[in-house]
């Protein structure tokens, strides 16, 4: 971790990033019990339960300490993916349930499961 790393403390996980990103929109889906910051895809990734349902969170357009790349060419892969995923659909594949759209200044979220 370098002194410009973020450290988040959220629910159940502790996480860094390299950057101050709000994430008062994730309290909304449930309690975080786990997190997957060490991604070098650009992606944050975030178990989350609510009401007994325990959900998969994927999240573009952030800056990980591991990501060396443009959080906005993140958010492009993560969105190209969406289409392709669902023709790929298969009952050994986790599904998506819902897509969720955020505007952070500059940064997008999309949620699925």
């Amino acid at each position: 971790m370098s002194i410009k790393d973020i450290t988040y403390n959220i629910d159940e996980v502790t996480f860094q990033l390299k950057e101050d990103i709000d994430f008062s929109w994730l309290h909304k889906l449930g309690y975080i019990f786990a997190v997957f910051d060490q991604q070098d895809s650009g992606n944050i990734c975030f178990g989350v339960e609510k009401e007994g349902q325990k959900k998969f969170i994927k999240y573009a357009g952030t800056r990980p300490v591991d990501y060396q790349g443009d959080p906005a060419e993140a958010v492009s892969r993560l969105k190209g993916a969406i289409p392709i995923y669902y023709e790929l659909r298969h009952s050994s594949l986790v599904e998506i349930l819902d897509l969720l759209f955020i505007n952070i200044s500059t940064y997008q979220a999309a949620r699925t499961n």
